[in-house]
C-alpha cells in the first residue's frame, strides 16, 4: 500500500524546522533553564524568517520529549500569533489560574447567593420541613427575624396553594 506522509494541501515546513531546530534548540530543551534569546540572535532572525505555526505543528511527539513547548510559544513573544496545538501548557495553566481567582471570589457572589435562594424557595414550595428550611436560611445567613413560618392563605401576593403548603416561608 503507497501512503504519503504529509496530508495533501498541508503545506511543506520541513526545511522551516531543520533550521529552527539548528538555531534554537538551546533555547526550547526542556532539561535547560529558559533563557530568552537576543532580539540579533540567529535564533530571533530565524523564529522571524521561518513559518512557525507550521514548525509547530509538524513536532512530533517524540521531539515533545526534548522540545518544550511552553519555551516555544515564549519564543514567539507577543504581538506574533501562537500556533493553537502549543498553546496548551500556557493557556491551561492561565486559564487555571483565572478560575482559581474566580473561585476564591465567589464567596460573597451575588449570582450564587440567588441561586441558593432560589433552591431555598423551591424546597418551600416542596413542602420540605421547616428544620431543613431554617438550616439553608442559616447557612445563607439569613437572620432569623427576617422571616417565619406559616400556613396562612391570607398573605398578600402569595397564591393560597402555595401559602397553605406546609412549611411555607413569608418575608416580612
Amino acid at each position: 500500500m503507497f501512503t504519503v506522509h504529509q496530508a495533501w494541501g498541508e503545506k511543506d515546513c520541513h526545511d522551516d524546522k531543520i533550521r529552527f531546530k539548528a538555531q534554537c534548540t538551546p533555547f526550547v530543551e526542556k532539561d535547560n533553564s529558559y533563557t530568552t534569546p537576543t532580539r540579533s540572535s540567529s535564533c530571533c532572525q530565524t523564529i522571524r524568517a521561518i513559518d512557525m505555526p507550521c514548525v509547530c505543528r509538524t513536532i512530533t511527539p517524540e521531539e515533545e520529549k526534548e522540545i518544550s513547548v511552553f519555551k516555544m510559544a515564549s519564543l514567539l513573544g507577543p504581538g506574533r500569533r501562537h500556533p493553537q496545538k502549543h498553546m496548551t501548557d500556557k493557556s491551561l495553566t492561565s486559564s487555571h489560574s483565572d478560575l482559581l481567582a474566580l473561585e476564591a471570589a465567589e464567596g460573597n457572589n451575588f449570582l450564587r447567593r440567588t441561586k441558593d435562594a432560589v433552591i431555598t424557595l423551591q424546597n418551600v414550595l416542596e413542602g420540605k420541613h421547616n428544620t431543613e428550611i431554617e438550616e439553608s436560611l442559616n447557612q445563607l445567613g439569613v437572620p432569623k427575624d427576617t422571616f417565619s413560618t406559616t400556613t396562612k392563605s391570607n398573605s398578600v401576593g402569595v397564591p393560597k396553594e402555595i401559602a397553605t403548603k406546609p412549611g411555607a416561608i413569608l418575608i416580612e
